[in-house]
């Protein structure tokens, strides 16, 4: 097993924490990045899902353990307004750098090819938090999340 990965069975939640920012402070944190979108999630955006309510408004994305950042952008990039949640203050900063570059000069990994420009939509805002999202020591204005649960098929509980 390599050392550098977290043991979870043994280990207690905040040690968890403590292991996950340790793997972005020693700049190891290419274990999981792919290095851009997820392109099912791309696809899924694309072929199902508008980023507007019936009344004009931007449907609202939350992206936990968003890490460097690229989904969180391409959400953006599609019209929705999008909060990433990262548990490290530095995975965080990283992921604050990537969306200021990218949303400037968008690359063409974060569009399928089923989108279609529209500029009535235009670009979503990006907003990058630190905490946990176990703890609920983060905030995000939750009042349209059932609007995005209802526009990927979730039900409200």
């Amino acid at each position: 097993m390599n050392k550098t990965h977290i043991n979870t069975s043994t280990s207690s939640p905040d040690d968890q924490t403590a292991g996950w920012s340790k793997l972005w402070d020693t700049d190891s944190s290419n274990l999981w990045d792919r290095g851009m979108p997820s392109p099912a999630l791309i696809d899924f955006i694309e072929e199902r899902v508008n980023p507007l309510t019936e009344d004009g408004r931007r449907k609202k994305a939350l992206v936990p353990g968003c890490g460097k950042g690229y989904d969180v952008v391409m959400l953006a990039l599609h019209g929705f307004e999008v909060y990433g949640l990262e548990v490290s203050e530095t995975g965080a900063s990283v992921a604050r750098e990537y969306a200021r570059s990218e949303l400037h000069n968008p690359q063409d990994y974060n569009f399928g090819s089923h989108f279609k420009e529209n500029p009535e939509v235009g670009k979503g805002e990006v907003t990058i938090l630190q905490g946990d999202f176990f703890k609920r020591d983060w905030e995000v204005p939750l009042c349209a999340s059932s609007e995005y649960a209802s526009s990927v098929g979730w039900e409200n509980g």
